[in-house]
């Protein structure tokens, strides 16, 4: 069984650029992509918010059905480093500038390892979509590159 709860930061990091690197290999040229269920009630939305040369700034959002209302959605940032081979979140439902301790209790009410629990979450998200066998479609065009 894969322990997908690392205690190491840095591990749990490096997973995650290769979860995201296998599940979307093709984020180089696209966008946007939805992973959808078999059924399409549930959707997890990955959008392309920045390239630099060195980095991709991803944005992860999840959409259900109808019969899963009461479900809230879920929004996180990630930014990928291509040099390091790490991916970090940066944003979890729009909470900015997550630091990796906290004290508890909090003004905020952070857990003390937020950003890890963040970081978690990506990995379930990401996880859950292979497990589940979940289907890509794209809204937009390849982007030509030109050499």
């Amino acid at each position: 069984m894969i322990n997908i709860h690392k205690e190491n930061s840095q591990e749990l990091y490096e997973d995650n650029f290769l979860r995201i690197r296998t599940l979307l290999p093709d984020l180089q040229i696209f966008e946007h992509v939805t992973l959808s269920s078999e059924d399409h009630y549930v959707q997890l939305c990955v959008d392309v918010l920045e390239r630099t040369p060195y980095t991709m700034l991803l944005s992860f959002s999840s959409r259900y059905g109808a019969q899963y209302q009461h479900v809230p959605e879920t929004k996180i940032q990630v930014r990928m480093y291509y040099d390091a081979e790490v991916a970090e979140v940066l944003t979890v439902q729009g909470h900015r500038h997550i630091r990796p301790h906290y004290k508890y209790p909090n003004t905020r009410m952070y857990v003390p390892d937020e950003k890890k629990q963040g970081n978690h979450l990506l990995t379930e998200m990401l996880l859950f979509c292979v497990k589940n066998n979940y289907k890509k479609s794209y809204l937009d065009q390849p982007i030509v590159m030109n050499n």
